[in-house]
């Protein structure tokens, strides 16, 4: 079996999986990442968890505003590859466990960055798509 395989059926176990909203080739592309970083079964689920809390447009799919990490616009699948291994990484070294702690990190309230206050929704939607 290959790892994509393995994960798609952890995160389908359940009925009215969230993650099944995420298009195929960029769930394949999270599987992927996440097999490279060799992240946990919830260290994966909050990449994709973060994928649809993000939910954005290319070159911002998983959030990551450094400009490095927006470096391929108008091209989604490297855009996204590259925005998820940001992902990954800071989800290996940072995550603990706990969706609040993380998210002081991730997406941290009254930022310059946050102008609107979109953030202050982020722990509680990334913990709603973990708990599905």
């Amino acid at each position: 079996m290959t790892y994509t395989y393995l994960l798609a059926a952890v995160l389908c176990a359940a009925q009215g999986n969230p993650f099944l909203k995420i298009p195929q080739q960029d769930r394949a592309i999270l599987s992927r990442v996440a097999h490279e970083y060799k992240l946990t079964v919830e260290q994966r689920r909050l990449l994709f968890a973060i994928r649809l809390a993000e939910n954005g447009a290319n070159p911002k799919e998983m959030g990551v505003l450094v400009p490095a990490a927006m470096r391929y616009k108008g091209n989604h699948a490297k855009s996204l590859e590259l925005q998820s291994r940001f992902a990954a990484g800071t989800i290996k070294k940072r995550f603990t466990g706990d969706i609040d702690k993380f998210s002081q990190r991730w997406a941290p309230s009254n930022v310059a960055n946050d102008p609107t206050g979109l953030n202050r929704n982020w722990t509680r939607n990334v913990k709603h798509f973990m708990q599905k």
